[in-house]
């Protein structure tokens, strides 16, 4: 079983270089390495800037997006702005997601900015199994995230960690991210988990929906300021990755 972590970088915008880079730098520095680690570079300078900074890049292509700059609005760095182009540019993550199965058996997809608190148990990897093959932190925010139901519109997960053990699902995500180019990656994959496989369900019991969602697939090892922990009582304590 290939087991390991996964981060990407694409985008060739100044201000997003920049950001990216500082966070690339310091998750190399830190103290607490994640080993293997494979990183996923669109962009040549990008691939330069991954090998310089010590890392084992892959280079997926020598263009910064997966499509055509016209189809890219570069600026968008916002995770809530909508339209066909910042869908586009955030499905740079669900293709990340199906590459690393080139790598991997088995990962946890990482953002940057996502760093361990703890070093790993033992049993890091087998603590997943416990749960289904696709695991992401449910948040909740003051505003409607889910264009598709009425109920529990605010709730969607995050896309700052997702575990994987199944690149069937993957590939779902890309072919929900095609029919729905709108849309950003986390709701491609809170539609995967929600319609798909109809694991949030529809009640009047709120809480009740969001702690079926969590059993199933909540990671054991995350927490998220926004998450739904605290209304459950899970203070969070040995969450190895917190943001």
């Amino acid at each position: 079983m290939r087991r390991g972590f996964v981060r990407a970088i694409w985008g060739d915008t100044q201000r997003q270089i920049e950001k990216i880079r500082k966070e690339v730098t310091l998750a190399r520095e830190h103290d607490i390495p994640l080993s293997p680690v494979k990183a996923l570079c669109w962009g040549r300078e990008n691939y330069r800037h991954f090998r310089d900074t010590g890392f084992d890049p892959v280079l997926v292509s020598y263009d910064p997006y997966a499509q055509p700059p016209s189809t890219i609005f570069k600026d968008c760095q916002r995770k809530f702005t909508t339209g066909e182009a910042c869908g586009s540019f955030w499905r740079h993550k669900l293709l990340a997601l199906d590459l690393a199965f080139d790598h991997f058996d088995e990962f946890v997809f990482l953002d940057w900015d996502i760093l361990p608190y703890f070093p790993l148990p033992t049993d890091f990897w087998e603590r997943f199994q416990e749960r289904d093959p696709i695991q992401a932190t449910l948040a909740v925010y003051h505003v409607r995230q889910i264009p598709w139901k009425l109920i529990d519109m605010r709730k969607i997960v995050s896309g700052a960690v997702i575990y994987l053990r199944d690149r069937a699902i993957a590939k779902e995500l890309l072919a929900i991210s095609l029919a729905n180019p709108t849309w950003r990656e986390e709701l491609c994959v809170m539609y995967y988990i929600d319609v798909v496989l109809g694991h949030f369900p529809r009640t009047d019991d709120q809480m009740h929906n969001a702690r079926v969602y969590n059993d199933r697939h909540q990671p054991w090892c995350v927490s998220f300021k926004n998450s739904m922990d605290r209304h459950f009582g899970i203070d969070g304590s040995e969450a190895i990755f917190r943001y």
